[in-house]
């Protein structure tokens, strides 16, 4: 699957755009067209304070693992992440179906390894959702069928969408949540299904100094971007109804800047799974 135009701007603004292969590239990979990486993270719930994090490499021969594992942990690039995101992980998706994470392990394997760090993961296991969203979510993606079969329906688990750990003025550190929408962006206001994931990121970027943005664009339009921040919601979890925003249509330059001068206040109780 080719980067859309969204992922390829914001990796040569700095950006690790989880699932591209441009961050596949950044980190070396030898085949970054089917090698992907994603930036994942579980939380037991909306007042977990300490998430999992994990580095997941996507889709690997089995026989790659073990030595790829000692490659991606070793690199600079994982020494830098993990002194953001801790603790960090490296979970390996094998394209027998199994996974690599410290060692060979068969689909549910995992399960006990994250009672084990967060024993309220095996409490009400199991989610009506769907496991793979075909407009936004990569088919086959092992980590999230695992995640909703095997955790707690209650638990946060998602990608970080893009992360920038910027070191200067002009590449501030910011941590992103795209929207992909098939409708147009004018008309497009966030879903409180996802409330939760976005107070737990506001909250993760709050604690690592980190700016939380939500970048909602269409795919055939380059233009204009949806930007919004100060996302709040009335419950910091799937029981919400509803979810306040500042938000205004930018270029896709201005998303990555200061808050424009000129902003709406939005509301929004709009919900995707009935």
């Amino acid at each position: 699957m080719d980067d859309n135009w969204m992922e390829v701007f914001l990796d040569a603004k700095g950006f690790w755009v989880s699932g591209t292969s441009a961050l596949a590239r950044r980190w070396g990979m030898s085949n970054p067209d089917t090698e992907r990486l994603s930036l994942r993270f579980v939380a037991s719930g909306p007042e977990d304070p300490r998430a999992l994090f994990f580095l997941v490499w996507e889709s690997i021969a089995p026989h790659k693992a073990p030595q790829g594992v000692d490659g991606l942990t070793s690199h600079p690039l994982y020494t830098h992440l993990s002194s953001v995101l801790q603790p960090l992980y490296l979970l390996v998706t094998l394209t027998d179906g199994r996974f690599f994470l410290e060692r060979y392990r068969t689909s549910d394997q995992p399960a006990q390894w994250f009672y084990q760090r967060k024993p309220a993961l095996s409490s009400n296991v199991g989610t009506a959702k769907e496991t793979n969203r075909p407009q936004s979510q990569r088919a086959g993606d092992l980590f999230r069928t695992f995640t909703r079969r095997y955790l707690s329906r209650f638990c946060i688990s998602n990608d970080i969408d893009a992360l920038r750990l910027g070191e200067s003025e002009a590449h501030p550190p910011l941590i992103l949540e795209l929207k992909k929408p098939t409708e147009s962006i004018h008309e497009w206001k966030p879903y409180i299904d996802d409330c939760a994931n976005y107070m737990y990121l506001k909250t993760l970027a709050q604690k690592r100094g980190l700016d939380f943005r939500v970048i909602a664009y269409n795919r055939n339009s380059r233009e204009r971007v949806g930007l919004f921040w100060n996302v709040e919601c009335d419950r910091p979890n799937r029981r919400a109804t509803g979810v306040r925003y500042r938000w205004a249509l930018v270029s896709p330059e201005q998303a990555l800047g200061p808050i424009p001068p000129s902003t709406q206040t939005g509301v929004s109780h709009r919900r995707r799974q009935r």
